[in-house]
């Protein structure tokens, strides 16, 4: 079964000026392949200002309904997690 995931994620701290490239929200999609995955850590890649920025947050925006999904920004990284 193919299983597709969009989202949307939101800033909600202050965004510098030197953001002009990482305009909020940005469209997220996650797909599983051709194999179902259950549980899958995902990771997505951040700009060092977008990482830096302060709190963020992730949306699922599935079907017309929104719905919160635990994240973690890896500020060293430069990247955001969730499963």
């Amino acid at each position: 079964m193919f299983r597709s995931i969009a989202c949307a994620l939101i800033g909600l701290g202050c965004v510098t000026s030197g953001l002009a490239a990482d305009k909020l929200p940005l469209a997220l999609s996650a797909s599983a392949g051709s194999r179902e995955r259950v549980d899958a850590l995902v990771q997505f890649p951040l700009s060092k200002e977008l990482a830096a920025a302060g709190p963020l947050r992730l949306m699922e925006t599935t079907g017309g309904n929104e719905t919160p999904i635990a994240a973690q920004v890896d500020p060293l990284g430069n990247r955001l997690w969730w499963v």
